[in-house]
This record gives structure tokens, C-alpha cells and sequence, in this order.
């Protein structure tokens, strides 16, 4: 028994030693690799290292920011976009419904264009042009007319001060007498001095033709100042006979008989 117990000792004793010896060996191979890990902790490149990374992360952070603007500037542009093709509908729409509004008044630009030939034919014996026309093109500039009526008014020579003179009369004129005839309510209109002297035949012709038509509808007025070298010598005397001259004024070098106090 005790030889027995002795060797079975002694296997245990050589077990533990051979165990002891690779622990040993283990232990150094760790110490060995703590040691080099200290040294890397210690050494000023790791923390130059990790001060790189921390510039990097924080590169990559500012990447991630602009990254972050850009998405919502995308998402605020498509917004902006949707708003706009929203007013650009909303434009079509209106633009098409006044568009249809100004074809409605066809008679009644008819009837104007009637009335101003009519006026021109009865002082020049000619023809006169007048047309309206609606600006349906679609235009974003701030200078855009969308939307507006341009009326264009002429008639032959117009550039002589006269009868430039006689076209704005003729086209005042022309409103006037629609309204007169249509029976609306404002029936008057003033027309305070002449600024040029047109042919002197021409203003008396039309404003004949002027009472005529007044008369024939027994309604409206028509107040007019003008210079005796606008008329005729034969015009001057009808209106006076006919009453038509509301106040008669001459201009002397004492300054007296000034129409309200006004210089004329």
C-alpha cells in the first residue's frame, strides 16, 4: 500500500509540474504582450493617433451636417416647386375665365369701334382704328401684361399736334357717347382747352355733330374751353345763336376779365 500511495504522489507531483511549467510559459507570453500594450498606451504617437481619428469623427460629423442642409434644401425646393406649378394652375385657370369675359364684350367693342369711325369720318372724312385686344400670354416677368386689355387708337397723320390733339378729343369722345346713348348714369364730360389748334373746320364740324346727337337723345352734356382760332368764324356765330356758349372771354393786356382768377 504505501509503495502504491507513494507513485501515485509522485504522478501527481510530475502532473502539477508539467501544468506548472506551460502556466509559467502562458504567463510570460502575457506579460510580454502587457508590456508591449503599456508601451503603446505610454507612447506620444498613440495619442497623435487618436487625435487623428477624433479629427476625423469630427470631419465626418461636419460631412454628415451639410449632407443633412442638403436634404432639406432639396425637400424645401420641391416644396417651392409644388407651390409654384399650384400659382402657375391657378394663373391658367383665371387668365382663361377673363379671357372668356373679354370675348362676352364683343358687341360692345363693336359698338365702340363704330362710334370713334364715326367721329373721325364726320371731321376728315376718313377712317379711324381703334381695337382692343386681351393679352392671354403667360409671362412670369415682373414687366407681364397677363391679363390686361390693350387698346390701340389712330387715325391718317396723327402726328401733327392737331390732330393728335383731335384723337385723344375723339377717343374721350367715343366712351362719352356710349354712355349717353346706353343710358348709364355718368352723361357728362369736360374737356378743359386745347393745348394745339387743330384745322380750323375740323372742331366746329364735330362738335355740330356732337349737339345733334345730344339732342337726338335728349341726353348728356358736353363742356369744352376753346380758342377762337379753333373755329371757324361761321361756327362761332351758330353756337352763340344756338345759346351753346356758356361764358365768352377775351383776353385783354389789363389782365381783367380772367375766367375764376385763372390765367386761360
Amino acid at each position: 500500500m504505501v509503495d502504491s500511495r507513494g507513485n501515485y504522489f509522485k504522478d501527481k507531483i510530475s502532473s502539477l509540474n508539467s501544468r506548472l511549467k506551460k502556466l509559467n510559459s502562458q504567463k510570460q507570453i502575457l506579460e510580454k504582450d502587457l508590456e508591449e500594450t503599456s508601451k503603446i498606451f505610454i507612447s506620444e504617437n498613440y495619442v497623435e493617433d487618436i487625435s487623428l481619428v477624433m479629427d476625423k469623427k469630427r470631419d465626418k460629423e461636419v460631412e454628415l451636417a451639410e449632407v443633412r442642409v442638403r436634404i432639406n434644401d432639396y425637400n424645401k425646393k420641391n416644396e417651392i416647386v409644388e407651390n409654384i406649378n399650384e400659382i402657375q394652375h391657378k394663373v391658367l385657370r383665371i387668365n382663361s375665365m377673363q379671357y372668356d369675359e373679354f370675348l362676352y364684350f364683343d358687341d360692345l367693342k363693336r359698338n365702340l369701334q363704330t362710334l370713334f369711325n364715326e367721329l373721325v369720318d364726320v371731321s376728315y372724312n376718313q377712317h379711324g382704328f381703334l381695337d382692343f385686344e386681351y393679352d392671354n400670354r403667360i409671362n412670369y416677368s415682373k414687366t407681364s401684361t397677363t391679363g390686361r386689355v390693350k387698346i390701340s387708337c389712330s387715325i391718317p397723320d396723327e402726328r401733327s399736334h392737331g390732330r393728335l390733339h383731335m384723337k385723344i378729343n375723339m377717343f374721350d369722345l367715343t366712351w362719352f357717347l356710349h354712355r349717353v346713348l346706353n343710358n348709364f348714369d355718368i352723361n357728362f364730360l369736360i374737356h378743359d382747352g386745347s393745348y394745339s389748334n387743330p384745322d380750323p373746320y375740323v372742331k366746329g364740324v364735330l362738335l355740330r355733330h356732337l349737339d345733334k346727337r345730344l339732342k337726338k337723345n335728349t341726353k348728356g352734356q358736353y363742356f369744352v374751353t376753346i380758342n377762337k382760332t379753333e373755329l371757324t368764324e361761321e361756327d362761332l356765330g351758330y353756337f352763340e345763336k344756338q345759346d351753346m356758349v356758356v361764358a365768352k372771354l377775351d383776353r385783354l393786356n389789363d389782365e381783367k376779365n380772367r375766367f375764376f382768377g385763372f390765367k386761360f
